[in-house]
């Protein structure tokens, strides 16, 4: 188990470095030179989404995000947990340069270790217990002023190596990063784990798609409900499949990972950096361009399908990566939750990164 979990927790450090520095930044400024537009000179992509028509945009994309360029050395079985708790800290140590942040070092290595559930859950609860004494800082405004906020959302997350990594990630990356309201980061992070769990239309991400839990499989009318109208026939016909799609799906741990993963990371990246608000903010300016109803119409359709196109672009970019790069561990293929939850985390994060950029670009053509 030592060799994909080390990996895994490779490519959360990683990325979650990139998650810090991008919360430090101001909502209008660059998030990251991680999605590159190049443009031809005097061309913009305010002017591309005025044209006619719902081509695909005319740029050269660069994807600059490379997350397992380090990997981790074979971590050899230990001939008992404690030889091979040695081994995994001897081979994380001074390589996990972000969660050492907040000195969690020793409490990862030890959730890499685990092999067995009990040894499982005593580190999951030794990580949030430190977490939440880590996370606390009484009088600041860039961390959280008491305990508890974080650990409300355990029950939602469990305490395995998959789901854990990326709220801890989540954590340190929103810790003393100079965000205004840090406190609303777990709130949206709980909200969004509820609406999951017990909404029939499931989460609904910024983009008017929805996360759905698979015990919602019968609600099919009040998902297709929450089908947004605003964007066209098309876009409205785009989401109501995606909610068709989530309601159908099987109930098994590798779905319930992928989605409480990708709840996690929309519902803390979206309130950290105001996806929500900007999202609106660049719909109302490009609408605003138009004066008929159904020119109006037109351009934020194209506009969404832009967005939504860029985010999964890079986010198959991510997960492959994370495919191409774990296939000499020969682990991976005998704990396909692990390979599940750090695809879906890479990925995930992608995604946001890339919707971020581009409503940056956005943002300062449009003025």
């Amino acid at each position: 188990m030592g060799t994909p979990n080390a990996l895994t927790a490779l490519i959360h450090d990683r990325l979650g470095q990139t998650l810090k520095d991008v919360f430090a930044k101001t909502a209008s400024g660059n998030p990251a030179d991680i999605l590159k537009f190049g443009l031809n000179p005097g061309d913009t992509l305010v002017a591309q989404l005025e044209e006619p028509g719902d081509g695909p945009p005319r740029v050269t994309l660069g994807f600059l995000l490379d997350v397992v360029g380090s990997a981790v050395p074979s971590v050899p079985d230990g001939s008992g947990p404690g030889e091979l708790l040695g081994r995994i800290r001897t081979a994380l140590r001074g390589r996990l340069d972000f969660f050492r942040q907040l000195d969690l070092e020793d409490e990862i290595a030890a959730l890499v270790a685990a092999a067995d559930t009990a040894s499982i859950r005593s580190a999951g609860d030794a990580l949030f217990a430190r977490i939440d004494a880590k996370a606390v800082r009484p009088g600041r405004s860039d961390v959280f002023e008491s305990v508890g906020q974080w650990v409300r959302v355990q029950p939602f997350i469990g305490g395995d190596m998959g789901t854990v990594l990326p709220f801890a990630t989540v954590v340190n990356a929103a810790q003393g990063s100079g965000l205004p309201d840090v406190i609303e980061i777990p709130r949206s992070v709980e909200r969004g784990l509820l609406d999951y769990f017990f909404k029939p239309a499931g989460y609904r991400t910024v983009d008017g798609a929805s996360v759905v839990a698979p015990v919602h499989l019968s609600d099919i009318g009040s998902a297709l409900k929450t089908v947004n109208l605003g964007g066209g026939v098309e876009a409205a016909a785009a989401s109501g499949v995606q909610q068709i799609k989530g309601l159908f799906s099987k109930p098994t741990a590798e779905h319930y990972i992928r989605d409480i993963i990708r709840v996690i990371i929309e519902s803390a990246y979206d309130r950290g950096r105001d996806l929500d608000g900007r999202f609106q903010g660049v719909t109302d300016k490009l609408r605003a361009r138009k004066s008929k109803d159904a020119e109006k119409a037109a351009i934020a359709n194209k506009f969404l399908s832009w967005f939504r196109g860029f985010a999964a672009m890079t986010e198959s970019a991510a997960m492959r990566g994370v495919e191409v790069g774990t296939q000499g561990v020969s682990q991976f293929q005998t704990n396909p939750l692990i390979g599940a939850a750090a695809g879906s985390f890479a990925g995930t994060v992608a995604r946001k990164l890339a919707q971020d950029s581009f409503l940056a670009v956005l943002g300062r053509e449009l003025g």
